[in-house]
């Protein structure tokens, strides 16, 4: 009876090692699975960000140029003013002086 203990003790320990190899594999398995997804998502962020990204900037961009439209199109507004204000200061010099003028 004692003999058939320890080839049960044995059997067993030989079960328990071959599970424990089982288990490791299956963990070494699990690990690698977890980190090709750890890297898919990884990737998949990278890229979102990255269009995310070039989105915002082209948003950005197509904001900084309708913003420069408008300063182009306000700018000219002012330049005509000023032509426009020029000639009038021009035209009243030319009135004062031709009233002062002798005649």
């Amino acid at each position: 009876m004692g003999i058939l203990k320890v080839m049960f003790f044995w059997l067993s320990e030989d079960e328990w090692v071959e599970q424990s190899n089982q288990e490791r594999g299956e963990q070494s398995h699990q690990d690698s699975w977890v980190s090709g997804i750890h890297a898919i998502l990884q990737t998949e962020a990278t890229t979102i960000f990255s269009e995310t990204h070039c989105q915002l900037s082209s948003h950005e961009e197509t904001k900084a140029s309708k913003c420069n439209s408008e300063l182009a199109l306000e700018n000219a507004a002012l330049l005509s003013k000023i032509e426009t204000l020029k000639q009038e200061l021009e035209s009243s010099r030319l009135k004062c002086r031709s009233r002062e003028a002798p005649h």
